[in-house]
């Protein structure tokens, strides 16, 4: 995600291990816990909102057994899966409530967000549906409520029998949506990239060459409009990184920037 550079300097947020997997931020010098320990919470995304807040979603896993604190009533899990779950951070670096924002828990895998042209945040995951992974979407909207949010319908963005996982996603100065991600394709694992432009997806192109694997790509935008993707390869019994570059109109070489 590209956000301002006052933002990446002053919002950091990871996952703390212990005897459960959590959720922190660190804005400044100060240490917020956005999750506690009644689930297995993981890669966290953060995006920039239009009234200058701060969202974060991370993937809660429900499946484990809740071990309450003394004193504290904590009702069981009803089931088991993956839920995300979002939360608001205001001017002064407060978290709000957590926020559940799948209809119901699923078998997801990553996801990814990026702020929209109209002020909305666009969040993009990987989740696994009668037996086969694919991309959807949703736009996030604030309502004037301060804790409130409002999710559009949710958007299928692959249907290819391949697995199709690991979004990333970003906007460009000029508001258009660029995600890229790793999708299975006749046995082989590619990179992929599309672009959204005044609400229509153009026809997705794969940006990894020859008769390699490769996954787990990084995405980037500048200012001028230019799009980078670097990923992992697998090649020669050698993981090495590879990156490529969009900038006037055209799609440079994959370049091989290590080995």
């Amino acid at each position: 995600m590209r956000v301002p550079i006052g933002i990446l300097l002053a919002a950091l947020v990871w996952v703390c291990s212990g005897n459960a997997e959590e959720i922190s931020m660190q804005l400044g010098e100060d240490l917020r816990r956005l999750s506690d320990t009644r689930t297995q919470d993981s890669d966290p995304a953060i995006c920039r909102l239009a009234d200058g807040r701060l969202f974060v979603v991370c993937r809660a896993f429900l499946g484990l057994p809740v071990s309450p604190s003394p004193g504290i009533a904590v009702s069981p899990l009803d089931g088991g899966g993956d839920q995300l779950r979002g939360v608001l951070i205001d001017a002064q670096g407060e978290p709000g409530a957590p926020l559940d924002l799948l209809d119901r828990p699923g078998d997801v895998e990553a996801v990814a967000l990026a702020p929209g042209k109209d002020g909305s945040c666009q969040m993009i995951w990987a989740e696994q549906r009668t037996g086969n992974w694919d991309l959807y979407a949703s736009q996030i909207r604030t309502l004037p409520t301060a804790q409130q949010l409002k999710r559009s319908a949710e958007l299928r963005l692959t249907g290819e029998l391949g697995v199709d996982r690991s979004p990333r996603v970003s906007t460009t100065t000029g508001g258009a949506l660029v995600r890229a991600w790793q999708g299975w394709r006749d046995g082989r694992s590619n990179i992929y990239i599309r672009r959204l432009e005044d609400g229509r997806w153009q026809e997705p192109r794969c940006v990894s060459e020859g008769e390699t694997h490769d996954w787990d790509p990084a995405l980037a935008t500048s200012p001028g409009g230019d799009v980078a993707v670097a990923w992992t390869r697998w090649r020669e019994r050698s993981y090495d990184v590879c990156l490529r570059v969009h900038a006037d109109g055209t799609w440079g070489p994959v370049h091989l920037v290590a080995a």
